[in-house]
């Protein structure tokens, strides 16, 4: 019996809703509430499997990697359910309020990933977790840094209808800031059986972070729909965590190997 499960199959089949997805969105094959449509179908439709295969790869791992799986499972538990809620909204009520319910189920994910790339297998030693908080404080400075300046300050100053609009747009870059720079020092120090699983993990998220910071600037002018170009991080992002997750199932019975703690080096390149 065939192993639709694998690795393989899962990465290309990504690949295919991948392009499949961009030239749709590129191209404009369709407009006003059939895109609208059609986008929240695909993104429901691509949540539920992602939740399905960081459960199975759960299932699969044992101890801490079972823990972070289903910390992954639980963070893509809450993208689905705001992604239905999304498309309630829109679909039904033909209105998206800003913030909303589906805002509070999304932002359920940046918590619960962050928690989860903890977890991942790395130096068990307290001066690798310690020099890990010391990297990770440095390095969230600098992506905090950067981040107020190119997105944080300008979604400031251009302010909001109210100031709960504005805490949840400033949530979606924030919280991006902090889960990129967990899975940024964690993939220097994740021990090696480890190292493909988080590389996909950490495109996925990053995918996706540029697509919310995005979504929270055009939402504070309610320049938003289904369909925009941004949603091409979005679904990019799930397809690669969905192959992380393939890719974790597959390798969870392996020996876990050694892991040496870098130097500063190796850290900042």
């Amino acid at each position: 019996m065939v192993d639709l499960l694998k690795t393989s199959h899962v990465a290309t089949a990504a690949a295919v809703v991948f392009a499949a997805f961009t030239t749709w969105i590129v191209g404009g094959f369709s407009h006003g509430t059939a895109l609208k449509a059609i986008d929240d179908i695909v993104s429901v439709l691509l949540s539920v499997p992602a939740v399905f295969l960081a459960a199975m790869a759960a299932r699969s791992s044992a101890g801490r990697l079972r823990a972070a799986w289903t910390a992954m499972a639980v963070g893509l538990l809450g993208w689905a359910i705001g992604d239905m809620l999304w498309a309630y909204y829109e679909l039904a009520l033909d209105e998206v309020p800003f913030p909303s319910l589906a805002d509070a189920a999304y932002l359920v994910m940046p918590v619960a990933f962050g928690v989860a790339l903890l977890l991942f297998p790395v130096g068990n030693s307290a001066q690798s977790r310690g020099r890990m908080l010391l990297d990770g404080l440095i390095v969230a400075g600098s992506l905090f840094l950067a981040s107020w300046v190119m997105i944080l300050n300008p979604m400031y100053q251009a302010g909001a209808d109210s100031l709960q609009a504005l805490i949840i747009s400033l949530a979606y870059p924030v919280s991006d800031v902090v889960i990129l720079t967990i899975a940024a020092i964690a993939l220097v120090r994740v021990t090696q059986d480890q190292r493909l699983v988080l590389s996909l993990l950490t495109v996925g998220i990053a995918c996706i972070a540029l697509s919310d910071s995005a979504f929270a600037y055009l939402s504070l002018d309610n320049e938003y729909s289904s369909g925009n170009l941004i949603d091409i991080g979005y679904v990019a992002g799930l397809l690669m965590i969905m192959v992380a997750a393939a890719a974790g199932r597959e390798g969870a019975h392996r020996p876990q190997a050694p892991v040496e703690l870098p130097g500063w080096a190796s850290i900042w390149f």
